[in-house]
């Protein structure tokens, strides 16, 4: 199924997509860079329409601090607006989504419908990068929204300002993946560059619930001055109590250097924690790294294990030993 998309102009016969920072200039016939968009007829044509649906813990994407214990719907296709030579997902992101059977719009919505009963509170866009398919989303999140339902973006960050303002009046919380704070990082390992992602962190916390996830790969990104420096970041941009998740790295698509050990993680948790209030170890058991714990009195307010929460006391939003506000969304 094609879809005309939004953000692009004719250049001749080329056309340029508008979508992404990238601004690919694409041929006839050709796709873009994400491989989801296909100049037909010197037209911007979005290619890319989803072709998966799980039912996840919203702990999942990950969200700590946003419905914990709830479940959401999870869509996605293929193709993605990086290359990261390190991608953990690149069986979907670094593929064209080229005469794969889709899933429609309405299929999608009816389903998140279904699912409340089964504690579903709405729609989550990730599994690749949600913003190749742009068109779709907002044409659904419209939709979901309109049902009293939640809609998460699970993203790279890498998408302008002017589509990202339009899609944020339907977002309610986002997963955002900063690789790293460090832009030769981004040129180097991921074919783009920091500062729109790093944008794209400050205008969407103005709107959207923020959580932040960075995949820690041995030699490359895993030393106290990142993380320090990444930390101190999210606290002077982004708020000092916006959950920072730390995932280890495995060896997959075309990067071969040993994984992250646990105690690396671990670590690093540690020293972020010099500035965040809530930091977890995303993929990997670590002591306390799936639990939040309260800022002010170190309690332990909410136990998660691997498959997502276990037990949440919080009460009214605050830590029920001593009260202090904890910037959680709960029912």
């Amino acid at each position: 199924m094609f879809m005309e998309r939004m953000f692009w102009k004719k250049k001749e016969d080329n056309i340029q997509c508008g979508i992404c920072p990238h601004r690919c200039v694409i041929p006839p016939g050709k796709y873009g860079l994400c491989g989801g968009r296909v100049n037909e007829s010197s037209k911007a044509v979005l290619l890319a329409q989803p072709v998966t649906l799980a039912l996840d813990p919203i702990e999942k994407k990950p969200l700590y601090h946003f419905y914990p214990g709830t479940n959401i719907l999870s869509t996605g296709t293929y193709g993605c607006n990086l290359k990261c030579s390190f991608c953990q997902n690149w069986t979907l992101s670094q593929s064209k989504a080229e005469g794969i059977s889709h899933i429609t719009s309405d299929e999608i919505v009816n389903a998140a419908v279904k699912l409340v009963c089964q504690n579903n509170i709405g729609l989550a866009y990730t599994y690749n990068e949600p913003s190749i398919w742009f068109e779709g989303i907002y044409k659904i999140a419209q939709k979901i929204k309109e049902l009293n339902l939640k809609n998460v973006l699970v993203t790279n960050g890498y998408l302008n300002l002017k589509p990202l303002k339009l899609l944020l009046k339907f977002i309610d919380a986002i997963n955002l993946d900063i690789k790293s704070i460090d832009d030769s990082f981004y040129k180097k390992y991921c074919k783009a560059s920091l500062k729109p992602v790093l944008k794209y962190a400050v205008e969407s916390k103005k709107s959207a619930f923020l959580e932040i996830t960075n995949l820690i790969i041995p030699t490359l990104n895993d030393t106290d001055r990142h993380i320090q420096k990444l930390a101190k970041w999210i606290a002077v941009n982004l708020g000092d109590d916006t959950p920072l998740h730390l995932s280890a790295y495995f060896p997959k698509y075309e990067m071969e250097i040993p994984p992250a050990p646990p105690e690396t993680i671990e670590r690093l948790r540690l020293q972020a924690t010099e500035y965040l209030k809530y930091v977890y170890t995303g993929n990997i058991h670590t002591e306390n790294g799936c639990d939040t714990i309260c800022p002010k009195c170190s309690e332990v307010i909410i136990k998660r294990n691997r498959m997502g929460l276990t037990k949440n006391f919080v009460k009214e939003g605050k830590c029920p030993y001593c009260s202090a506000p904890i910037n959680i969304i709960t029912r």
